[in-house]
Protein backbone atom coordinates (compact mmCIF):
# COMPACT_ATOMS: atom_id res chain seq x y z
CA UNK A 1 0.00 0.00 0.00
CA UNK A 2 1.00 3.96 -0.55
CA UNK A 3 3.44 4.73 2.52
CA UNK A 4 0.62 7.53 3.41
CA UNK A 5 -1.90 5.19 3.62
CA UNK A 6 0.31 2.79 6.19
CA UNK A 7 1.26 6.02 7.90
CA UNK A 8 -2.78 7.18 8.60
CA UNK A 9 -2.83 3.53 9.80
CA UNK A 10 -0.29 4.05 12.45
CA UNK A 11 -1.47 6.89 13.63
CA UNK A 12 -4.90 5.40 13.54
CA UNK A 13 -3.67 2.33 15.65
CA UNK A 14 -1.64 4.30 18.34
CA UNK A 15 -3.59 6.92 19.27
CA UNK A 16 -7.15 7.19 17.53
CA UNK A 17 -8.27 3.24 17.97
CA UNK A 18 -9.92 2.63 21.23
CA UNK A 19 -7.69 0.64 23.80
CA UNK A 20 -9.35 -2.42 23.41
CA UNK A 21 -8.14 -6.01 22.94
CA UNK A 22 -9.44 -6.86 19.41
CA UNK A 23 -8.52 -8.45 16.91
CA UNK A 24 -10.26 -5.78 14.61
CA UNK A 25 -8.81 -3.32 13.03
CA UNK A 26 -11.45 -0.93 13.14
CA UNK A 27 -13.94 -0.50 16.23
CA UNK A 28 -17.02 1.46 17.22
CA UNK A 29 -16.54 4.21 19.45
CA UNK A 30 -19.64 3.56 21.44
CA UNK A 31 -19.63 0.69 23.92
CA UNK A 32 -20.30 -2.15 23.59
CA UNK A 33 -17.01 -2.23 21.86
CA UNK A 34 -17.06 -4.10 18.53
CA UNK A 35 -15.87 -4.36 14.99
CA UNK A 36 -17.82 -1.70 12.87
CA UNK A 37 -20.56 -3.20 10.86
CA UNK A 38 -20.58 -2.35 6.93
CA UNK A 39 -23.87 -0.78 6.95
CA UNK A 40 -22.03 1.77 9.54
CA UNK A 41 -19.74 2.58 7.13
CA UNK A 42 -22.22 2.94 4.26
CA UNK A 43 -24.03 5.45 6.65
CA UNK A 44 -20.72 7.32 7.35
CA UNK A 45 -19.76 7.81 3.60
CA UNK A 46 -23.38 8.56 2.85
CA UNK A 47 -23.37 11.49 5.16
CA UNK A 48 -19.44 12.52 3.88
CA UNK A 49 -21.13 12.32 0.91
CA UNK A 50 -24.35 15.18 1.60
CA UNK A 51 -22.11 17.28 3.63
CA UNK A 52 -20.01 17.78 0.25
CA UNK A 53 -23.11 17.88 -1.74
CA UNK A 54 -22.37 14.81 -3.91
CA UNK A 55 -24.47 12.19 -5.38
CA UNK A 56 -24.53 8.75 -2.77
CA UNK A 57 -22.09 6.47 -4.07
CA UNK A 58 -21.97 3.92 -1.28
CA UNK A 59 -19.51 2.64 0.36
CA UNK A 60 -18.68 0.27 -2.44
CA UNK A 61 -18.46 2.93 -4.93
CA UNK A 62 -14.80 3.99 -2.98
CA UNK A 63 -13.39 0.43 -4.27
CA UNK A 64 -14.77 1.46 -7.29
CA UNK A 65 -13.02 4.68 -7.45
CA UNK A 66 -10.13 3.57 -6.58
CA UNK A 67 -10.03 0.78 -9.64
CA UNK A 68 -11.04 3.54 -11.98
CA UNK A 69 -8.17 5.80 -10.84
CA UNK A 70 -5.78 2.95 -11.38
CA UNK A 71 -7.16 2.40 -15.18
CA UNK A 72 -6.69 6.06 -15.53
CA UNK A 73 -2.94 5.82 -14.19
CA UNK A 74 -2.08 3.15 -16.88
CA UNK A 75 -2.63 0.03 -14.30
CA UNK A 76 -2.53 -3.31 -16.10
CA UNK A 77 -5.79 -5.55 -14.82
CA UNK A 78 -3.56 -8.10 -12.68
CA UNK A 79 -2.16 -5.02 -11.01
CA UNK A 80 -5.54 -3.71 -10.01
CA UNK A 81 -6.97 -7.95 -9.19
CA UNK A 82 -3.82 -7.90 -6.96
CA UNK A 83 -4.69 -4.64 -4.85
CA UNK A 84 -8.44 -5.68 -4.92
CA UNK A 85 -8.20 -9.03 -3.81
CA UNK A 86 -9.82 -11.01 -6.56
CA UNK A 87 -9.99 -14.27 -7.16
CA UNK A 88 -10.83 -13.79 -10.49
CA UNK A 89 -9.56 -11.28 -13.57
CA UNK A 90 -12.87 -11.48 -14.93
CA UNK A 91 -14.09 -9.72 -11.80
CA UNK A 92 -11.21 -7.08 -12.52
CA UNK A 93 -12.63 -6.51 -15.86
CA UNK A 94 -16.11 -5.58 -14.51
CA UNK A 95 -14.50 -2.21 -13.52
CA UNK A 96 -12.83 -1.46 -16.77
CA UNK A 97 -16.52 -1.43 -18.23
CA UNK A 98 -17.92 1.18 -15.61
CA UNK A 99 -14.51 3.83 -16.81
CA UNK A 100 -16.00 5.87 -18.79
CA UNK A 101 -13.39 8.33 -19.38
CA UNK A 102 -11.17 5.44 -20.44
CA UNK A 103 -13.64 3.90 -22.86
CA UNK A 104 -14.57 7.34 -24.84
CA UNK A 105 -10.97 6.93 -25.87
CA UNK A 106 -11.87 3.67 -28.00
CA UNK A 107 -14.52 5.55 -29.42
CA UNK A 108 -14.90 6.70 -33.12
CA UNK A 109 -16.42 9.49 -35.10
CA UNK A 110 -20.04 8.99 -36.98
CA UNK A 111 -18.54 7.87 -40.65
CA UNK A 112 -18.43 11.93 -42.03
CA UNK A 113 -18.50 13.38 -38.92
CA UNK A 114 -15.27 15.02 -37.47
CA UNK A 115 -14.34 13.88 -34.14
CA UNK A 116 -14.92 16.04 -31.35
CA UNK A 117 -12.07 17.92 -30.08
CA UNK A 118 -11.17 18.24 -26.76
CA UNK A 119 -11.59 21.95 -26.42
CA UNK A 120 -15.10 21.40 -28.00
CA UNK A 121 -15.77 18.49 -25.05
CA UNK A 122 -14.40 21.55 -22.65
CA UNK A 123 -16.94 23.49 -23.80
CA UNK A 124 -19.85 21.33 -23.65
CA UNK A 125 -19.05 20.82 -20.03
CA UNK A 126 -18.50 24.34 -19.04
CA UNK A 127 -21.98 25.24 -20.66
CA UNK A 128 -23.24 22.19 -18.61
CA UNK A 129 -21.55 23.41 -15.46
CA UNK A 130 -23.05 27.03 -15.84
CA UNK A 131 -26.52 25.59 -17.01
CA UNK A 132 -26.61 23.74 -13.98
CA UNK A 133 -26.08 26.53 -11.46
CA UNK A 134 -28.80 28.24 -13.28
CA UNK A 135 -27.32 30.53 -15.62
CA UNK A 136 -29.08 30.48 -19.01
CA UNK A 137 -26.23 30.88 -20.89
CA UNK A 138 -27.94 31.94 -24.19
CA UNK A 139 -25.50 34.00 -25.65
CA UNK A 140 -22.52 31.69 -24.68
CA UNK A 141 -23.66 28.87 -26.61
CA UNK A 142 -24.34 31.09 -29.58
CA UNK A 143 -20.68 33.06 -29.15
CA UNK A 144 -18.04 30.41 -28.02
CA UNK A 145 -18.67 27.41 -31.15
CA UNK A 146 -17.05 29.59 -32.98
CA UNK A 147 -14.32 30.76 -30.67
CA UNK A 148 -13.37 27.28 -29.94
CA UNK A 149 -13.48 26.71 -34.08
CA UNK A 150 -10.78 29.25 -34.05
CA UNK A 151 -8.72 28.30 -31.39
CA UNK A 152 -9.19 24.26 -32.97
CA UNK A 153 -8.33 26.27 -36.47
CA UNK A 154 -5.15 28.13 -34.85
CA UNK A 155 -3.95 24.53 -33.14
CA UNK A 156 -4.01 26.52 -29.72
CA UNK A 157 -4.55 24.08 -26.94
CA UNK A 158 -6.14 26.05 -24.63
CA UNK A 159 -6.82 30.19 -24.48
CA UNK A 160 -4.69 33.24 -24.49
CA UNK A 161 -5.17 36.98 -24.66
CA UNK A 162 -4.10 37.76 -27.82
CA UNK A 163 -6.50 34.86 -29.55
CA UNK A 164 -9.01 35.82 -27.65
CA UNK A 165 -8.64 39.46 -28.71
CA UNK A 166 -7.91 38.31 -32.62
CA UNK A 167 -11.01 36.44 -32.34
CA UNK A 168 -13.31 39.08 -31.04
CA UNK A 169 -11.91 41.52 -33.74
CA UNK A 170 -12.78 39.47 -36.26
CA UNK A 171 -15.79 40.70 -38.90
CA UNK A 172 -16.59 38.97 -42.00
CA UNK A 173 -16.70 41.84 -44.43
CA UNK A 174 -13.75 43.67 -42.60
CA UNK A 175 -15.94 46.41 -41.42
CA UNK A 176 -16.24 47.41 -37.12
CA UNK A 177 -17.80 45.15 -35.19
CA UNK A 178 -19.92 45.83 -32.27
CA UNK A 179 -20.11 41.96 -31.12
CA UNK A 180 -16.51 42.30 -30.16
CA UNK A 181 -17.19 43.39 -26.66
CA UNK A 182 -19.70 40.26 -26.29
CA UNK A 183 -17.30 37.89 -27.56
CA UNK A 184 -14.72 38.82 -25.45
CA UNK A 185 -17.33 38.82 -21.87
CA UNK A 186 -17.78 35.25 -23.42
CA UNK A 187 -13.98 34.15 -24.05
CA UNK A 188 -13.07 35.63 -20.21
CA UNK A 189 -15.74 33.32 -18.63
CA UNK A 190 -14.58 30.27 -20.51
CA UNK A 191 -10.98 30.90 -19.80
CA UNK A 192 -11.07 31.26 -16.01
CA UNK A 193 -13.04 27.30 -16.64
CA UNK A 194 -10.11 26.12 -18.36
CA UNK A 195 -7.58 28.14 -16.45
CA UNK A 196 -8.54 25.40 -13.34
CA UNK A 197 -7.41 22.65 -15.81
CA UNK A 198 -4.73 23.99 -18.20
CA UNK A 199 -1.70 25.77 -16.56
CA UNK A 200 -1.04 27.43 -19.88
CA UNK A 201 -4.78 29.55 -19.95
CA UNK A 202 -4.59 33.02 -19.95
CA UNK A 203 -7.70 34.81 -18.61
CA UNK A 204 -8.20 38.27 -20.82
CA UNK A 205 -8.14 41.18 -18.25
CA UNK A 206 -11.65 43.24 -17.63
CA UNK A 207 -11.48 46.42 -20.04
CA UNK A 208 -9.72 44.86 -22.95
CA UNK A 209 -12.63 45.34 -24.70
CA UNK A 210 -14.83 47.81 -23.34
CA UNK A 211 -18.59 47.70 -23.85
CA UNK A 212 -20.56 50.37 -25.17
CA UNK A 213 -24.09 50.32 -25.43
CA UNK A 214 -25.47 51.76 -28.55
CA UNK A 215 -29.59 52.38 -27.51
CA UNK A 216 -31.64 51.88 -30.51
CA UNK A 217 -33.88 55.16 -30.81
CA UNK A 218 -36.81 54.46 -29.61
CA UNK A 219 -39.85 55.38 -31.62
CA UNK A 220 -42.23 56.90 -28.97
CA UNK A 221 -45.96 56.03 -30.21
CA UNK A 222 -48.37 59.30 -30.27
CA UNK A 223 -52.02 58.79 -29.27
CA UNK A 224 -52.88 59.11 -32.28
CA UNK A 225 -50.91 56.86 -33.86
CA UNK A 226 -51.93 54.09 -31.16
CA UNK A 227 -55.42 55.13 -32.44
CA UNK A 228 -54.66 54.61 -35.96
CA UNK A 229 -53.58 51.50 -35.72
CA UNK A 230 -56.63 49.91 -33.67
CA UNK A 231 -58.62 51.72 -36.23
CA UNK A 232 -56.54 49.75 -39.16
CA UNK A 233 -56.69 46.11 -37.66
CA UNK A 234 -60.54 46.72 -37.21
CA UNK A 235 -61.06 47.83 -40.93
CA UNK A 236 -58.23 45.50 -42.67
CA UNK A 237 -58.40 42.45 -40.52
CA UNK A 238 -60.95 39.80 -41.16
CA UNK A 239 -62.46 37.59 -39.47
CA UNK A 240 -64.14 39.58 -36.85
CA UNK A 241 -62.85 38.04 -34.44
CA UNK A 242 -58.81 38.11 -35.32
CA UNK A 243 -59.46 42.30 -36.11
CA UNK A 244 -60.82 42.41 -32.01
CA UNK A 245 -57.83 40.46 -31.12
CA UNK A 246 -54.99 42.35 -32.45
CA UNK A 247 -57.23 45.94 -31.72
CA UNK A 248 -57.10 44.54 -28.18
CA UNK A 249 -53.90 43.27 -27.88
CA UNK A 250 -52.49 46.87 -29.00
CA UNK A 251 -54.60 48.67 -26.84
CA UNK A 252 -53.13 46.67 -23.75
CA UNK A 253 -49.65 46.70 -24.76
CA UNK A 254 -50.38 50.60 -24.96
CA UNK A 255 -52.19 50.81 -21.82
CA UNK A 256 -50.51 48.25 -19.42
CA UNK A 257 -47.10 48.75 -20.67
CA UNK A 258 -46.42 45.15 -21.21
CA UNK A 259 -43.81 43.26 -22.97
CA UNK A 260 -45.16 41.22 -25.96
CA UNK A 261 -44.24 38.00 -24.92
CA UNK A 262 -46.39 38.50 -21.17
CA UNK A 263 -49.40 39.47 -23.29
CA UNK A 264 -49.07 36.70 -25.62
CA UNK A 265 -48.57 34.34 -21.93
CA UNK A 266 -52.06 35.71 -20.55
CA UNK A 267 -54.38 33.31 -19.67
CA UNK A 268 -58.27 33.68 -19.00
CA UNK A 269 -58.43 32.87 -15.66
CA UNK A 270 -55.06 34.82 -14.78
CA UNK A 271 -57.22 38.08 -14.79
CA UNK A 272 -58.90 39.34 -11.38
CA UNK A 273 -61.75 41.26 -12.73
CA UNK A 274 -62.64 42.36 -9.17
CA UNK A 275 -59.65 44.01 -8.50
CA UNK A 276 -58.21 45.13 -11.88
CA UNK A 277 -55.52 43.50 -11.98
CA UNK A 278 -53.29 41.59 -14.46
CA UNK A 279 -50.81 39.03 -12.53
CA UNK A 280 -47.48 37.95 -14.97
CA UNK A 281 -45.89 35.32 -13.95
CA UNK A 282 -42.73 34.34 -14.33
CA UNK A 283 -41.59 37.39 -16.84
CA UNK A 284 -38.07 38.17 -18.30
CA UNK A 285 -35.70 37.42 -15.34
CA UNK A 286 -38.58 34.79 -13.56
CA UNK A 287 -39.81 37.69 -11.79
CA UNK A 288 -43.48 37.83 -11.13
CA UNK A 289 -45.61 41.00 -10.69
CA UNK A 290 -48.94 41.98 -10.42
CA UNK A 291 -50.20 44.86 -13.05
CA UNK A 292 -53.35 47.24 -12.13
CA UNK A 293 -54.62 48.09 -15.11
CA UNK A 294 -57.09 51.52 -15.87
CA UNK A 295 -61.41 51.20 -15.18
CA UNK A 296 -61.16 51.25 -18.87
CA UNK A 297 -58.70 48.76 -20.09
CA UNK A 298 -60.62 46.61 -18.01
CA UNK A 299 -64.01 47.73 -19.85
CA UNK A 300 -61.80 46.81 -23.05
CA UNK A 301 -60.73 43.52 -22.00
CA UNK A 302 -64.38 42.61 -20.75
CA UNK A 303 -65.38 43.54 -24.29
CA UNK A 304 -62.91 41.24 -25.85
CA UNK A 305 -63.60 38.13 -23.70
CA UNK A 306 -67.24 38.60 -24.17
CA UNK A 307 -67.08 38.32 -27.92
CA UNK A 308 -64.20 35.65 -28.19
CA UNK A 309 -66.87 33.51 -25.73
CA UNK A 310 -69.67 33.87 -28.17
CA UNK A 311 -67.89 33.58 -31.32
CA UNK A 312 -65.54 30.78 -30.12
CA UNK A 313 -67.23 28.73 -27.26
CA UNK A 314 -64.64 25.92 -27.38
CA UNK A 315 -61.13 27.08 -27.59
CA UNK A 316 -58.28 24.58 -27.44
CA UNK A 317 -56.40 26.37 -25.07
CA UNK A 318 -56.23 28.49 -22.08
CA UNK A 319 -54.96 31.77 -23.94
CA UNK A 320 -56.86 34.86 -23.50
CA UNK A 321 -56.28 36.11 -26.68
CA UNK A 322 -56.73 33.51 -29.37
CA UNK A 323 -55.63 32.92 -32.74
CA UNK A 324 -57.25 31.96 -35.75
CA UNK A 325 -56.88 28.41 -34.97
CA UNK A 326 -58.24 28.76 -31.45
CA UNK A 327 -54.89 28.40 -29.84
CA UNK A 328 -52.58 31.17 -28.31
CA UNK A 329 -51.22 33.67 -30.75
CA UNK A 330 -47.46 32.89 -32.12
CA UNK A 331 -44.84 36.00 -31.76
CA UNK A 332 -43.61 35.37 -35.24
CA UNK A 333 -47.02 35.85 -36.48
CA UNK A 334 -48.07 38.96 -34.51
CA UNK A 335 -44.80 40.56 -35.25
CA UNK A 336 -46.04 39.86 -39.01
CA UNK A 337 -49.27 41.88 -38.52
CA UNK A 338 -48.21 44.23 -36.63
CA UNK A 339 -46.02 45.40 -39.06
CA UNK A 340 -48.64 45.32 -41.75
CA UNK A 341 -50.66 47.79 -39.47
CA UNK A 342 -48.17 49.76 -39.06
CA UNK A 343 -47.69 50.43 -42.27
CA UNK A 344 -51.30 50.46 -43.80
CA UNK A 345 -51.70 53.23 -41.27
CA UNK A 346 -49.12 55.36 -42.37
CA UNK A 347 -47.55 55.47 -38.48
CA UNK A 348 -44.18 56.16 -38.17
CA UNK A 349 -43.75 57.44 -42.10
CA UNK A 350 -40.36 58.94 -42.55
CA UNK A 351 -38.96 58.56 -38.76
CA UNK A 352 -35.27 58.01 -37.88
CA UNK A 353 -35.91 54.73 -36.62
CA UNK A 354 -39.15 52.57 -37.94
CA UNK A 355 -41.62 52.00 -35.13
CA UNK A 356 -41.51 48.61 -33.46
CA UNK A 357 -43.94 46.51 -31.12
CA UNK A 358 -41.84 46.80 -28.61
CA UNK A 359 -41.69 50.64 -28.61
CA UNK A 360 -44.92 50.50 -27.37
CA UNK A 361 -43.74 49.90 -23.85
CA UNK A 362 -41.10 52.87 -24.25
CA UNK A 363 -44.41 54.44 -24.82
CA UNK A 364 -46.07 53.56 -21.38
CA UNK A 365 -42.95 54.54 -20.17
CA UNK A 366 -42.41 57.92 -21.64
CA UNK A 367 -46.25 59.00 -21.04
CA UNK A 368 -45.87 58.28 -17.35
CA UNK A 369 -42.92 59.85 -17.32
CA UNK A 370 -44.48 62.80 -18.91
CA UNK A 371 -47.89 63.18 -16.78
CA UNK A 372 -45.78 62.93 -13.83
CA UNK A 373 -43.80 66.01 -14.83
CA UNK A 374 -46.77 68.22 -16.35
CA UNK A 375 -48.49 67.41 -12.95
CA UNK A 376 -45.80 68.72 -10.86
CA UNK A 377 -45.00 65.14 -9.51
CA UNK A 378 -41.57 64.33 -7.55
CA UNK A 379 -40.28 62.39 -10.33
CA UNK A 380 -37.44 61.02 -9.20
CA UNK A 381 -39.07 59.47 -6.09
CA UNK A 382 -41.67 57.80 -7.94
CA UNK A 383 -39.42 55.67 -10.68
CA UNK A 384 -38.89 52.91 -8.52
CA UNK A 385 -43.05 52.14 -9.13
CA UNK A 386 -42.86 52.50 -12.98
CA UNK A 387 -39.94 50.46 -12.30
CA UNK A 388 -42.01 47.88 -10.34
CA UNK A 389 -45.03 48.38 -12.67
CA UNK A 390 -42.69 47.46 -16.06
CA UNK A 391 -40.75 44.75 -14.19
CA UNK A 392 -37.62 46.24 -14.74
CA UNK A 393 -34.84 44.22 -12.19
CA UNK A 394 -33.25 47.82 -11.36
CA UNK A 395 -34.62 51.15 -11.46
CA UNK A 396 -31.29 51.85 -13.34
CA UNK A 397 -33.44 50.14 -16.23
CA UNK A 398 -35.89 52.82 -15.65
CA UNK A 399 -33.58 55.95 -15.91
CA UNK A 400 -32.67 55.32 -19.71
CA UNK A 401 -36.64 56.68 -20.62
CA UNK A 402 -35.57 60.23 -19.57
CA UNK A 403 -33.43 60.34 -22.69
CA UNK A 404 -36.17 58.13 -24.48
CA UNK A 405 -37.98 61.74 -25.82
CA UNK A 406 -36.90 65.52 -26.41
CA UNK A 407 -39.83 66.55 -24.70
CA UNK A 408 -39.09 64.80 -21.80
CA UNK A 409 -35.21 66.08 -21.74
CA UNK A 410 -36.84 69.59 -21.70
CA UNK A 411 -39.00 69.20 -18.39
CA UNK A 412 -36.33 67.58 -16.60
CA UNK A 413 -33.90 70.37 -17.61
CA UNK A 414 -36.77 72.74 -16.58
CA UNK A 415 -37.21 71.15 -13.39
CA UNK A 416 -33.32 71.14 -12.68
CA UNK A 417 -32.98 74.61 -13.23
CA UNK A 418 -35.78 75.59 -11.24
CA UNK A 419 -34.38 73.31 -8.60
CA UNK A 420 -31.03 75.59 -8.75
CA UNK A 421 -32.51 78.88 -8.96
CA UNK A 422 -34.11 77.82 -5.73
CA UNK A 423 -31.15 77.11 -3.73
CA UNK A 424 -29.55 80.46 -5.53
CA UNK A 425 -32.16 82.76 -4.44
Amino acid sequence: MPAEIGEALVAYLSSGRNPVDDDYVFLTCRAPRGPIRADLVGDVVQRACKRAGLPNIGAHGLRRALAGELLRRGAGLVAISQVLRHQDLATTALYAKVDLVALRQVAQPWPGVGAVSALEQDLADYLELRRSLGHAMAEARWLLPGFVAYLDAHEASTVTIDAALNWAQQSPRGQPTTVGPRRMTAARGFARYLARIYPGTEIPPLGLMPHRPRWRRAFIYSTADIEAMMSQARISIRPLLRAATYETLIGLLAAGGLRIGEAIKLDRSDIDWSENVLPIRESKFGKSRLVPLHSTAMQALSAYAKLRDELEPRPEEPSFFESQTRKRLCYAAVCQTFRQLVNDAGVGAGAPSAPRLHDLRHSFAVRTLLGWYRSGEEVQAMLPWLSTYLGHREPASTYWYLSAAPELLSLAAERQNAGWSAVRS
